[in-house]
This record gives structure tokens, sequence and C-alpha cells, in this order.
């Protein structure tokens, strides 16, 4: 299939209210979110992981 634009992903952008939140808080999110995960990341431990099953929850 043809996608406008060439590809199905494009760079997007996510607003939330953040509500009782530091700088500190923002700072490290924006730093994580940048790039490549790092082997510490949240997200690098989940895409790493086993899948789980429903019974685990």
């Amino acid at each position: 299939k043809q996608y406008w634009g060439g590809s199905l992903w494009s760079n997007g952008k996510f607003y939330r209210s953040v509500g009782n939140v530091t700088a500190d808080t923002i700072k490290h999110y924006i730093k994580e979110s940048q790039g490549k995960p790092s082997e510490e990341s949240q997200l690098y431990r989940f895409m790493r992981s086993e899948q789980r099953k429903l019974d685990d929850f």
C-alpha cells in the first residue's frame, strides 16, 4: 500500500495536564523519551521481558 508521506507512522506530540508534578520529574521524562531506550529505562526492560499470561495480573 502507498501511504501519504511514505510511511504509516510519523513523529507526534502528546500533551497532558500534569497537575502536581515537579520540574525535575518533567526533565527526567523528557530525557528518558529521547532517542533509543537505554538499558536502564522502563521501556527497555519491558521490551526485553517475557510475554506475560493473563493470570499473572
